[in-house]
């Protein structure tokens, strides 16, 4: 039930900043964020398989351990890109609910990192490793 409400909040908060997002010929960085944030995520999707991506956080006996393509630089590049085009919709006017709904959609996703990450290292001896020589969000930073 906890992984269902984190997925159900993700999905709305992005939606929601997605659906607000009214750009216009200045909006230069923010659309310049959301295409960043698009490709990201597409690499993500591409490393891991498009036929394997689940929205869910559970690990199951057919996840595999992908530490190639951007996995290489932090562990949930998926979250990493859709913050990116999120941060750029939120600025298609920016208004102060955006930036609300944007920093609980960040928790949303760090909670949802924490879940998968329990179960990766309880599935993959070397999941340790993987944590401590890769960044989880932000290579060089977090």
């Amino acid at each position: 039930m906890k992984s269902l409400t984190l997925v159900v909040l993700q999905s709305t908060l992005a939606a929601a900043l997605v659906l607000s997002a009214r750009p216009n010929a200045v909006d230069l960085i923010a659309i310049l964020l959301v295409v960043i944030g698009f490709f990201w995520g597409a690499w993500a999707v591409a490393a891991v398989g498009v036929r394997k991506v689940r929205v869910m956080p559970e690990a199951n006996e057919r996840t595999q351990l992908v530490t190639t393509g951007p996995f290489r630089f932090v562990r949930h590049p998926m979250y990493t890109g859709l913050s990116i085009a999120c941060v750029g919709f939120s600025l298609m006017p920016f208004h102060p609910w955006k930036g609300i709904a944007l920093a609980v959609l960040i928790v949303v996703l760090v909670l949802k990192s924490n879940l998968e990450e329990e179960q990766l290292s309880a599935q993959f001896a070397e999941y340790e490793a993987y944590q401590k020589r890769t960044k989880r969000f932000i290579p060089f930073v977090i």
